[in-house]
């Protein structure tokens, strides 16, 4: 049976019309590694940070997708939506040096 990691990976994949063994080339992951996940003889909370990393930026997701932590919207994204905006960090300006 596989699990909820493997269901979504899945999920996603076939929602963005990719064959495992293309989202692995995008990915840089073995396409044996994705395809023992999706069918849960891996457990995909077994998989590497990294290895997570590269299947979300390869399926133009944040990580929390795949990890179950944020569900997409109406539960599909468009394969050319963008993922949600993550938050960015203030930048602090400098006061211009006044000349005397």
């Amino acid at each position: 049976m596989t699990d909820s990691i493997g269901e979504r990976l899945k999920h996603l994949r076939k929602s963005r019309g990719l064959t495992l063994r293309q989202l692995a080339g995008l990915a840089h992951v073995p396409q044996s590694t994705l395809s023992s996940v999706e069918t849960g003889a891996r457990a995909g909370g077994k998989l590497t940070l990294e290895t997570g990393k590269r299947l979300a930026r390869a399926l133009g997701i944040s990580l929390d997708v795949i990890a179950g932590v944020y569900e997409e919207e109406e539960g599909e994204m468009d394969a050319d939506a963008t993922p949600p905006a993550q938050p960015t960090k203030r930048q602090r300006t400098r006061k211009a040096a006044s000349v005397a």
